[in-house]
């Protein structure tokens, strides 16, 4: 569970926290998945970590995530490489909302705002080859 979770990990290693929402076969949408993002296990690691009380401890989800220079240029510097995202039910369930918000105070993000705008991009690859992405900018103020 969240709590169980929680009380495993060192206090500063939980950097943040958020919630998602999945869909399941009927349809059914379950809404009530708490996630937390835990710093490591080792350096630029990031373990997301999402659990249900409706679905039960048995179905907590337990994500490693990578942190690696990007390759793809200057505008997009770092990413967050999750290369094993476990299927819903078999692939009969679909994630519809995956969200962490990571604390300033954890000291694990930082950023320069260089052009008064952060440039986020998120790119998906499912089992088929077949990609998908979105941008958004966000302003920001220099110091």
């Amino acid at each position: 569970t969240t709590q169980q979770a929680r009380q495993l990990c060192p206090a500063k290693s939980i950097i943040g926290q958020g919630a998602a929402h999945v869909r399941l076969p009927g349809p059914t949408n379950v809404n009530d998945l708490t996630t937390l993002a835990i710093a490591g296990p080792g350096r630029n690691q990031i373990r997301f970590h999402a659990h249900s009380p409706t679905l039960g401890a048995g179905n907590t989800q337990v994500i490693q995530g990578f942190i690696r220079p990007n390759a793809a240029g200057k505008q997009y510097t770092w990413r967050l490489n999750v290369p094993l995202v476990p299927e819903i039910l078999g692939g009969t369930g679909a994630n519809t909302l995956f969200g962490v918000s990571i604390s300033k105070k954890s000291g694990v993000t930082q950023a320069r705002c260089q052009v008064k705008k952060f440039l986020w991009r998120a790119q998906w690859t499912f089992t088929d080859d077949t990609t998908k992405s979105a941008t958004r900018s966000q302003r920001c103020r220099r110091r």
